[in-house]
């Protein structure tokens, strides 16, 4: 596992953007499950068939503590399996004020690729932690679980 240390190794992940930060507050289990956690959103890009390599799948960074390499529930930010979720889609007739904010909240997210590095943010009650990780090679829109996040070393 690679955590950010160094003032100057922070400075150049986060202030000038060389990687995207997707985050995950550890103060908040996820939906009142202990040891899951939600974080940001994040578009995915690629996956998908000839003709519609463009379309972004919309996904949630996530852990869960039942996970294999996920047993150390006392330090989570050292969890081994995070996931970008997708989630489900639901169609319905109507278009509201909600889908409209709903859309432009995704429009302010993150957009990653296969083999993209990326930095990981965990927030505690009294610290924070900075991870370098890398969006796995490969992409599955048609599946909730889309892409891992696998370390570096």
């Amino acid at each position: 596992m690679k955590f950010l240390r160094m003032r100057h190794e922070i400075t150049d992940a986060i202030n000038i953007k060389k990687y995207p930060v997707l985050t995950i507050d550890l103060r908040q289990p996820m939906n009142g499950y202990p040891d899951c956690y939600s974080g940001s959103k994040v578009n995915v890009a690629g996956g998908h068939s000839k003709g519609y390599e463009d379309l972004l799948t919309r996904c949630t960074v996530q852990m869960f503590g039942d996970e294999p390499g996920n047993e150390r529930h006392d330090e989570p930010w050292m969890y081994q399996k995070i996931i970008l979720s997708g989630g489900c889609v639901c169609l319905h007739s109507s278009f509201t004020m909600k889908d409209i904010l709903e859309d432009i909240e995704w429009s302010n997210a993150r957009t990653v690729k296969a083999g993209d590095t990326v930095v990981v943010f965990f927030q505690t009650e009294n610290a924070c932690y900075l991870r370098m990780m890398k969006v796995s090679d490969r992409i599955n829109p048609h599946c909730s679980t889309v892409a891992v996040l696998v370390d570096i070393d």
